[in-house]
């Protein structure tokens, strides 16, 4: 026997479904009050959403730090739960996706754009690592978060370069760590792909 919070009878165990977040345990509210809050919240969706921002805009912080405490927790069962989900929901994502987009088509952009005046050192990650893969000079062991880094930790007026050319003249290097220089956009045009420089 246990009490509900809600209702505050003492009731069976089998009264308290389990939770989905701890499968494992059970809720602590009945069934029957879960099920007449899930009815009152499909009946005044209005007044629930303002009563929850107005919760959340009180007690924020603590929200998001509890939120990030138990994400951190249960990281690896989330990230989990979420693959098998975008596989399973497949093509009802996609459709969706395309739907969004064709509504909010220049807000899209317009948030892809300000993403990469923000991220210019990803940006350039991200374009070198598919000219870098479509050459096929990517190494299954490279440290591809670490090359990130590299390329995010750019100095100002400098430019990535690949010491060995991965389409050199008479030699060609990987996309690795240890291939990669910072040099000035003059350096850089002069050296082309030369190897020794």
């Amino acid at each position: 026997m246990r009490a509900c919070v809600v209702c505050k009878r003492r009731k069976s165990l089998e009264s308290f479904g389990f939770s989905h977040i701890h499968p494992k345990r059970r809720n602590k509210s009945c069934k029957n009050c879960i099920q007449k809050g899930t009815i009152w919240n499909q009946r005044h969706k209005s007044k629930r959403n303002i009563i929850q921002k107005h919760y959340f805009s009180r007690n924020k912080d603590r929200i998001l730090s509890a939120q990030r405490s138990m994400y951190d927790k249960y990281r690896n069962r989330e990230r989990l739960r979420s693959k098998q989900y975008r596989i399973l929901h497949k093509q009802e994502r996609q459709v969706k996706q395309k739907k969004y987009y064709r509504q909010y088509h220049e807000l899209c952009k317009l948030r892809v754009k300000s993403w990469a005046n923000r991220n210019p050192g990803k940006v350039r990650a991200i374009t070198r690592k598919h000219q870098a893969s479509r050459d096929h000079r990517i190494p299954a062991w490279a440290n591809l978060k670490a090359i990130s880094m590299f390329y995010k930790n750019c100095p100002k007026g400098m430019v990535v370069d690949h010491i060995i050319p991965l389409k050199g003249q008479q030699i060609s290097g990987l996309h690795i760590l240890s291939n990669l220089q910072y040099l000035t956009p003059r350096e850089n045009s002069r050296k082309s792909n030369k190897y020794p420089y």
